[in-house]
């Protein structure tokens, strides 16, 4: 049951704000992450249109009680095949959809139901009064108070989809997390050693067309017919890098690259994204890399590192999904489950527009197996 204290809230829908102002604000919440931050407008924005809103829930002394950043943007992305990659420009401007990514963030303790409550029904809200398509694929934050966001959106109509993660602790020596990383973790890691394998931050952009050159190695080795806007890699390096908010790690074997890993990094939260390796590459190729990040996360005194994903255990079928459940677990991490949310508003386009994207999601699931 949801309970919440009487006050009054009032919500704020901003396009712009103070950058100082609101990133100091999501830095001092326990799961204030880069996804919440003008950084991350400011790359979604330039790199790909995306609109992005600012929500601040205050009281009536104008105190911040609770913050979203959250954006428009089409509601198909990232098409599976070529034909569909063509009408982007159409999606782009007439299937609009909000979305974000770990958030709200509630900044009070004694009223955080009450706070979340009223920022979802007024984006929600907002929503259906800009004519929008509904609100897709939206996650939350995984730490603080997961479970009451779930039954808030659950009450507001959302629907779920389950996912899955590794939470590791960095606060542990560098000894210590060595230990806690399963024998065959370790095993793999001085295996790569002794073949050779290093890893190091790249310090240069020139550099990130290695990285790509490797990323597309490992689209075409999946099978996956199409591949992330190389754009997006600058774009990240030049809008995020000045902030110290993203690292680009790269594994080589006499002085060539065969893997690759990227993570984000803000208010002590690691996140990875974009890792590959290219069809030469050693079976430890992998675990270096993550050994790497580990080490170096923990020395620069970060204190969480997200391992970003996986399918719950309780789905895992194939024998892919068996495998990168087990590389991720075998690290020492904490596992937990979350739920993605969206919202369709009712109408026959709109159900047209669902078939469309179950078909797009089906036929990309089918083509990485």
């Amino acid at each position: 049951m949801l309970t919440t204290v009487q006050r009054q809230i009032n919500l704020q829908v901003l396009d712009e704000v103070d950058a100082d102002w609101w990133n100091e604000m999501v830095a001092g919440h326990a799961d204030g992450n880069l996804m919440q931050t003008t950084y991350w407008a400011d790359l979604l924005q330039s790199n790909f249109g995306d609109k992005p809103h600012y929500l601040l829930a205050s009281d009536e002394d104008d105190n911040p009680l609770g913050l979203l950043l959250f954006f428009q943007g089409p509601l198909l992305r990232d098409w599976p095949f070529s034909w569909g990659r063509s009408l982007q420009p159409f999606f782009n401007n007439f299937l609009p959809v909000y979305t974000w990514l770990n958030g709200p963030l509630v900044l009070v303790q004694d009223d955080i139901e009450g706070v979340l409550q009223s920022i979802i029904a007024q984006v929600n809200q907002f929503g259906r009064e800009q004519g929008l398509y509904g609100i897709s694929k939206v996650s939350c934050p995984l730490v603080s108070y997961r479970d009451k966001l779930d039954e808030i959106m659950q009450h507001e109509g959302f629907s779920a989809v389950e996912h899955a993660t590794f939470h590791m602790d960095l606060s542990p020596t560098s000894e210590e997390l060595w230990n806690k990383a399963k024998r065959e973790a370790r095993k793999a890691v001085r295996k790569a050693g002794r073949e050779g394998i290093v890893v190091r931050r790249l310090t240069s952009v020139d550099e990130l067309e290695i990285y790509w050159h490797v990323m597309q190695q490992t689209w075409r080795r999946l099978g996956i017919p199409h591949s992330r806007d190389k754009d997006m890699l600058y774009a990240m390096w030049h809008g995020l890098k000045p902030t110290e908010s993203v690292e680009f790690f790269l594994a080589e074997q006499d002085d060539e690259p065969v893997g690759v890993l990227g993570v984000t990094v803000f208010n002590g939260l690691i996140q990875e994204f974009a890792s590959g390796r290219t069809e030469q590459a050693k079976v430890g190729c992998g675990d270096a890399i993550k050994w790497a990040v580990i080490e170096w996360a923990a020395a620069m005194g970060h204190q969480l590192y997200d391992l970003s994903g996986v399918i719950p255990l309780e789905q895992v079928r194939s024998d892919k999904e068996k495998g990168i459940f087990r590389f991720k677990e075998k690290w020492g991490g904490q596992y937990l489950e979350y739920q993605i949310h969206s919202m369709s508003y009712p109408s026959l386009q709109q159900k047209l527009i669902d078939a469309v994207d179950r078909l797009r999601r089906t036929v990309a699931k089918s083509r990485s197996n």
